[in-house]
């Protein structure tokens, strides 16, 4: 992402959804001004933990907490989604990004392409069929009806190392807060069966992407 928007030593930065923090802290190593926003007010105490100098605020795409033209890029990995209206979301997110500014999202890709999608399905958290945002073209055509110009989009494949079945049930669970039972830790575990490795296991799950310019004139 931080090469697909082509950022800038120096260039303000605001990652929507900026949930714990982690990508925060790639941008503040790439030498961004970042600031961050997600509507969880406890991701948010992790985010100011390790994240000092930034800016976080509680919010989301419905109605961002800064004025126009603010940010020089605005990123959002895995967040968009989520948004009630996702083109008003993505239009919320162009109008705090100044005229010619970039904007990059990123969110997973089709069901056939995540094994974490084998995982869930076991606890029903998988719907029959692929949004269009998660297929081939979807963020395109979003970013289309904004009228952000593509600069770039793609596939990127990454592998989820897990060393032991805590923490893959940790982490299969980590955003259904007072889900965990007996019975939902021993359906992750027997699901994830098929992605075994010697030292825990390993699920390659994919993102789609895509990085645009804003419209100079509102």
């Amino acid at each position: 992402m931080i090469d697909a928007v082509s950022l800038v030593a120096g260039e303000h930065v605001l990652d929507i959804g900026c949930g714990s923090g982690a990508f925060l802290r790639q941008l503040t190593r790439a030498e961004a001004k970042v600031a961050g926003v997600d509507p969880s007010a406890g991701m948010l105490d992790l985010a100011r933990r390790v994240n000092p100098e930034a800016d976080v605020r509680q919010g989301g795409f419905g109605l961002l907490p800064w004025p126009d033209a603010t940010f020089d890029v605005v990123v959002a990995v895995n967040a968009l989604q989520f948004a009630g209206n996702m083109v008003g979301g993505l239009h919320e997110a162009v109008r705090v990004v100044r005229p010619g500014g970039r904007i990059g999202i990123a969110n997973w890709a089709e069901a056939r392409h995540n094994d974490i999608e084998v995982v869930e399905a076991a606890l029903g958290g998988v719907a029959d069929t692929d949004e269009d945002y998660r297929c081939e073209g979807g963020l395109e055509r979003l970013f289309a009806s904004a009228g952000v110009t593509l600069i770039d989009a793609g596939v990127v494949t990454v592998d989820w190392h897990v060393p032991d079945d805590e923490s893959l049930i940790r982490g299969v669970l980590s955003g259904q807060p007072g889900s965990r039972s007996t019975r939902s830790d021993a359906a992750i575990v027997r699901a994830a069966r098929p992605f075994i490795v010697a030292d825990g296991y390993v699920l390659r799950n994919a993102f789609r992407f895509a990085a645009g310019r804003c419209p100079v004139d509102p």
